[in-house]
């Protein structure tokens, strides 16, 4: 791109406020991205829990699902 290209590029303007809102935004979205990876997470150990146990023969709930459940009902 040369400067006759690049001066005719229309950037808009952004105010403070909108500017901080977008920020927030942002990062909200950060914090739902790190929570639904680390819910992820969770439901991967509770699997592999549950399938540790079906296979071994022990057919009881581990802890790791009443953690879960306690977790999500905050």
């Amino acid at each position: 791109m040369n400067r006759a290209e690049l001066l005719t590029v229309l950037v808009p303007y952004v105010d403070a406020g909108e500017q901080a809102a977008l920020g927030a935004l942002a990062q909200a979205l950060r914090a739902a991205a790190a929570e639904a990876i680390a819910y992820g997470m969770r439901l991967r150990g509770l699997r592999s829990a549950i399938a540790a146990g079906v296979l071994s023969g022990d057919h009881e709930i581990p802890e790791a699902y009443d953690r879960l459940l306690t977790e999500d009902a905050a």
